[in-house]
């Protein structure tokens, strides 16, 4: 009985450190807010930053977010280093449509939350999704929420 105890005592900690070596070798993609106030952003600057806190490489990153029925997407980012961020732009794509023909003049964020907020009459929760590959080539997704309030105030949480 005592020797049947201390083997799987044993396989528990081989299998708890083999998960957590895996982990530590992944990409960790987070995305984080550049700026705390969409009032204050220009015409083409980028609210929102991704951050790979892993140990190895992200490769075809897609972050998207839904506000109302529109899916917003931001520009696909070849790759991403270890300990690096890099701004989420737009200039290739953002939904459906391209927006230099529906004429919007500012940032086209800020315009869709303050819109969604405007309807919603209070704070927004807005899901976010961040699509990638790791340095093996699997595919791999997850999920973020972006809060804005009423004074258009943004903070981003895991969902």
């Amino acid at each position: 009985m005592f020797g049947i105890s201390i083997g799987i005592a044993l396989s528990l900690g081989a299998a708890i450190y083999y998960a957590a070596r895996r982990r530590r070798n992944t990409p960790l993609l987070d995305v984080l807010p550049a700026i705390w106030n969409l009032n204050s952003l220009g015409k083409n600057e980028s609210p929102l930053l991704v951050a790979n806190r892993g140990s190895s490489n992200a490769r075809e990153v897609i972050v998207s977010m839904r506000i109302r029925n529109t899916l917003f997407e931001f520009d696909e980012i070849a790759a991403l280093a270890p300990a690096s961020e890099q701004p989420l732009t737009w200039n290739e794509r953002a939904g459906r449509f391209k927006l230099e023909e529906i004429g919007i003049g500012a940032n086209w964020l800020r315009t869709a939350v303050r819109s969604a907020i405007l309807d919603a009459r209070s704070d927004l929760r807005i899901p976010i999704s961040i699509q990638y590959r790791d340095e093996s080539g699997t595919e791999r997704t997850s999920f973020q929420v972006l809060h804005c309030d009423e004074q258009l105030r943004i903070r981003v949480t895991e969902s």
